[in-house]
């Protein structure tokens, strides 16, 4: 599948995929020429300094409680971070659901609870499931402050860009949960790029990249799945149905990208 002397570059859009790479050693195991980068697969590590400005503008004030994720404490702003303002009292209260903002909610009516809403398409339904739950109780001091990414709008901003040649894409597995195959397709159709969608063990990974190898030395371009026990091709329709429903798709900043 791999010519020798021929040099390949792969790029691992998801971030678990990038551990997992890394614990398993695969680099290691594949033939010198196939190469490995790693692409913008962390939902933390791309966000934007000017969103961090503004969550740490809320964070100053006394009548608000930020709730976050604990690995938003230390994404720096332009001149601070989260954890560096919780040293001066800022309120800052991590969460390991978005649900819990109900509960801060009820237990200090007179702040303003605000979640900072990152993440890609796996945490966005989970954040539009909050955003029902608030709406319903009828919570009045609950805000979002959302920054939230679209995988596939950021593949085709790479290959316009063109910054280092990319020959195919290992596509993420819990984004593609809820997305599913179709919205991918964009890259075997108009760029003429293989891809596959992986799990996340070493076989699995090492299977995608198979697949990837395969179909360019068939010069048959498509999106790939080796995740079908959990990828359908056109993934959660009632995710899908929840995040149109609650959210505008509109443009954004990216740490390292841009708009």
């Amino acid at each position: 599948l791999h010519k020798p002397g021929e040099t390949v570059r792969l790029m691992e859009v998801c971030g678990t995929h990038t551990v997992s790479i890394f614990r398993e050693g695969l680099r290691q195991l594949l033939p010198s020429g196939i190469e490995l980068v790693s692409g913008p697969g962390c939902p933390v590590c791309v966000t934007d300094q000017t969103y961090m400005d503004k969550a740490l503008a809320y964070a100053e004030r006394d009548d608000v409680i930020i709730a976050t994720f604990g690995d938003m404490l230390k994404v720096p702003g332009s001149y601070s971070s989260l954890s560096e303002a919780q040293t001066k009292g800022a309120h800052i209260h991590v969460i390991y659901t978005p649900l819990e903002v109900v509960e801060l909610s009820k237990k200090y009516p007179e702040k303003k609870i605000v979640f900072l809403a990152i993440g890609f398409e796996t945490t966005i339904a989970v954040i539009c499931a909050t955003v029902k739950a608030v709406h319903a109780a009828g919570l009045k001091n609950v805000f979002f402050l959302v920054s939230h990414k679209l995988v596939p709008p950021a593949l085709r901003a790479l290959l316009d860009k063109q910054e280092g040649h990319i020959d195919g894409f290992i596509l993420p597995g819990h984004v593609s949960v809820i997305i599913g195959e179709e919205p991918y397709q964009f890259l075997p159709e108009e760029y003429h790029i293989p891809s596959c969608i992986a799990g996340f063990d070493g076989l699995e990974i090492l299977s995608a990249i198979a697949n990837i190898l395969e179909q360019r030395k068939t010069s048959n371009f498509i999106v790939g799945n080796t995740y079908h026990s959990v990828v359908m091709q056109k993934g959660n329709p009632v995710a899908q149905a929840m995040i149109k429903e609650v959210y505008d798709v509109c443009d954004d900043a990216w740490r390292g990208i841009g708009v």
